[in-house]
């Protein structure tokens, strides 16, 4: 532009002197930013390659995060799958306990209840039992006792009623031989 203005009149280079005064002091500026400029483009440059870098260590810890994620639930899962087969076995074996604890003892009232429908009635019957099993054992001791003690009973009855009929038996017999006597006699003496 300075080039441009000496090959002008006077007049045109004063009517030109301030653009050029102020083309001069605007190129001035722009050559005083243009530090500035190159020292934002390179932290812009810094800045993006931070930014990049980041992203990727921000992807590295998701990843590794998704993968720490995945083995706890995959360790969750086989912890819940060997409770839970735990707990059934656990809850069999307490069914099996319980159900050893009923029917052990009913096997066991049911044999004395058959034993004593056959009639054998010597066999002692006990328990230690406190609970409902146990009191039917008990009832089952007391009525095999008194049915026992029945029969012992009506055994002393039948003794008694056949030594009685025995005494009948033996007093008919007596009776009958001393009537053939009477009879005997009767007849000699009418004869």
């Amino acid at each position: 532009l300075t080039f441009l203005s000496q090959s002008l009149s006077v007049e045109q280079r004063e009517t030109l002197d301030p653009v050029l005064t102020t083309m001069n002091h605007y190129e001035e500026q722009v050559l005083s930013y243009m530090p500035a400029y190159q020292k934002e483009m390179e932290s812009v440059t810094q800045m993006n390659d931070i930014a990049v870098a980041l992203g990727e260590r921000i992807t590295e810890l998701l990843n590794a995060q998704l993968q720490q994620t995945d083995h706890n639930v995959r360790t969750s899962e086989i912890q819940l799958t060997v409770t839970a087969l735990i707990t059934l076995l656990v809850g069999l074996l307490i069914a099996w306990f319980i159900s050893r604890q009923i029917t052990a003892p009913l096997t066991h009232t049911l044999t004395i209840a058959e034993r004593i429908a056959t009639g054998d009635l010597t066999m002692k019957v006990s328990t230690s039992r406190r609970d409902e099993l146990g009191q039917l054992l008990n009832a089952m001791a007391k009525m095999n006792g008194n049915l026992h003690q029945m029969i012992d009973d009506i055994r002393v009855g039948v003794g008694q009623i056949s030594t009685a009929a025995s005494e009948i038996v033996a007093g008919n017999t007596d009776l009958s031989s001393r009537t053939e006597q009477q009879a005997a006699a009767v007849e000699q003496t009418a004869a």
